[in-house]
């Protein structure tokens, strides 16, 4: 895939979860939890990271926070499809190098985070992203992170 096609294919994919887009980012309101997907492109060649951000709190459409005042984010991973690092050997990146993967070789990532991150936090609240703190998979937000953890006590 080309950026392009990338862009495209990420739009369809949230939109098939329900996700609506408002300006640059993804987003759909669960329980007590808001989340927001967007893509951020890579200084460091050709390409993306699928940020996934969590707001808690009940957000009405037109008074979505920015991507700046999330709560925790953490991002899609897919197996890399070049061996060149890590001793030559395929790992899990954040890193989504587009130009190498179709469609179909890359929806199986989408799908995954989807189902282990996204959707048990929409559907069950914030008491599901504690699992996902502990493993590392999300960090809170470092310029308030006291505070935001103080969030899931409640």
């Amino acid at each position: 895939m080309d950026s392009k096609e990338f862009k495209k294919f990420c739009k369809d994919e949230f939109t098939k979860h329900g996700f609506r887009k408002v300006k640059n980012e993804f987003y759909r309101q669960g329980n007590g939890v808001l989340c927001s997907l967007h893509l951020q492109h890579s200084d460091f060649g050709p390409l993306y990271y699928i940020n996934i951000c969590f707001y808690i709190g009940t957000f009405a459409d037109k008074d979505y926070p920015t991507r700046y005042d999330y709560d925790f984010c953490g991002r899609f991973s897919a197996m890399t499809k070049k061996a060149t690092q890590m001793g030559g050997s395929h790992f899990l990146s954040s890193g989504i190098e587009y130009n190498y993967y179709t469609e179909d070789e890359l929806r199986p990532y989408i799908e995954k985070g989807f189902k282990e991150m996204i959707y048990p936090a929409l559907e069950h609240g914030k008491k599901k992203i504690i699992p996902l703190l502990e493993q590392k998979e999300f960090i809170p937000n470092i310029l308030r992170d006291e505070e935001t953890l103080n969030k899931l006590k409640d």
